[in-house]
């Protein structure tokens, strides 16, 4: 009896289209190593992660993305690269597409799409999302924030059909799908109009092209699979004839060795996403740029209201890091009474536009229950709906220069009543001095 053998596949069309295209493969498997029974499982983007992360998979056929994903997250490793197959010539590479229907003649650059209705494959979808993401936040546009909305299909046919119909004002998919579903002849390519067209890369890529490009889809192994198996596989794919059923299939000229996927991790750098979610948040050098410069940093999402506290911010006030909850509430309870109104009026002028910055003095209270004087410089971040979702700033502790100010005022003060005193008393000394010389004169 045959082992049996998952190969968990990323159905990002449906699930039948992800076994006309690859059950073939599974097939050559199974005639090229006997002994066992290669098995497709079209799985959609959620479904794909669940079943690696519960060790259901010997294999994988996925996007570059949620391979960079997987691999960080539960150790998988690329066996082969596929080699895409167009009209006699094969491609290692691919990207994304965004795209809108051919009628809407007041959408030509990515910058027109801010505050339009804009839908994606999914989200961990790398072609059909995160790719023409890198895009958008290439040139200032934060979708998440500047669409009027954003909407995920969870395939791509779904997307075209909604920019096509009119539910979506434009979209993005992987690239080839959309000359896939015209050769299907289920749209008419003159129905879209490409948005930020790659023209640079006509000559080697000849497909609609939005993004950059980025290595195709791998073939990976994960954990479980016995090393000595998964070379097995490796070889087979690699030895796959290009006019071979599995091969036509799949649109491709079979597989090629595993290709450097770097590209696909800097993407991931720049979105700050898994895994690299933290990316540069706070390097060493930076963590010594604010030690040298004494002050505390905070940073505030007005959505959910937590706060980012930098240690030395906590510090401040007499703490330790992990003493303080990065809440709104932990600032606000330490405000004093006096400067609350005064401080709050301003952040919400901030908030309604009348200031990008402010800079204020007031007093937070300290752990040992004095106060202390806080000078604080911030700047608030709005959409293009011109709504606050971010105010960040330093605090500086000024304790000491409000200390002598209050000293100088006081000995200022002192140092009035004093000369007022001296005033005083010598017009009395005057006074006496007139009073004398009279009764003198009276006396003469």
């Amino acid at each position: 009896m045959k082992t049996a053998l998952q190969i968990g596949v990323l159905a990002h069309r449906d699930s039948q289209h992800t076994f006309n295209t690859w059950q073939a493969t599974a097939n050559y498997l199974s005639s090229e190593l006997n002994e066992y029974d290669f098995r497709i499982i079209p799985l959609n983007f959620t479904e794909i992660g669940v079943a690696v992360e519960q060790n259901l998979l010997e294999f994988i056929i996925t996007s570059p993305g949620l391979y960079v994903e997987f691999e960080a997250l539960y150790g998988i490793n690329r066996l082969a690269t596929l080699k895409h197959l167009h009209m006699g010539k094969s491609y290692t590479l691919f990207g994304g597409v965004i795209f809108c229907s051919s009628q809407r003649k007041d959408i030509h650059t990515l910058a027109d799409l801010r505050g339009k209705k804009f839908i994606a494959v999914a989200e961990h979808s790398f072609g059909g999302w995160r790719a023409a993401w890198r895009e958008f936040v290439n040139i200032g546009i934060d979708p998440y924030r500047d669409f009027q909305c954003l909407q995920f299909g969870n395939t791509h046919d779904a997307v075209v059909y909604a920019v096509l119909h009119g539910h979506a004002d434009a979209g993005t998919i992987s690239t080839k799908v959309l000359e896939q579903m015209a050769l299907e002849e289920k749209i008419d390519l003159n129905h879209f109009q490409v948005i930020n067209q790659q023209t640079n890369e006509c000559d080697r890529f000849p497909f609609a092209l939005s993004t950059q490009l980025y290595p195709e889809w791998p073939f990976a192994v994960t954990q479980k699979t016995d090393s000595e198996l998964a070379e097995k596989v490796a070889i087979a794919l690699l030895k796959l004839p290009k006019n071979h059923l599995a091969a036509i299939a799949a649109q491709s000229e079979g597989w090629t060795i595993p290709l450097s996927y770097q590209s696909v991790h800097e993407c991931f750098q720049t979105l700050r996403v898994h895994p690299y979610k933290d990316f540069g948040k706070l390097s060493s050098s930076f963590s010594l740029a604010v030690k040298g410069s004494n002050d505390g940093l905070w940073d505030w999402n007005l959505e959910t209201h937590e706060i980012f506290f930098s240690s030395r911010w906590t510090e401040m006030l007499g703490y330790e890091s992990w003493e303080i909850n990065n809440q709104f509430q932990e600032w606000e309870k330490r405000l004093h009474p006096g400067d609350r109104d005064r401080v709050l009026k301003t952040f919400q002028q901030c908030f309604e536009g009348h200031y990008q910055s402010c800079e204020l003095e007031y007093r937070l209270q300290h752990r040992n229950g004095t106060f202390i004087w806080i000078l604080c410089r911030a700047i608030v971040l709005h959409d293009v709906w011109n709504k606050p979702y971010r105010m960040a700033g330093s605090h500086s502790d000024i304790t000491k220069r409000k200390q002598a100010e209050e000293e100088l005022r006081l000995s200022e003060n002192q140092l009035r009543d004093q000369t007022q005193y001296l005033q005083k008393t010598l017009q009395e000394l005057q006074q006496t001095q007139v009073q004398l010389i009279h009764s003198e004169k009276c006396l003469a």
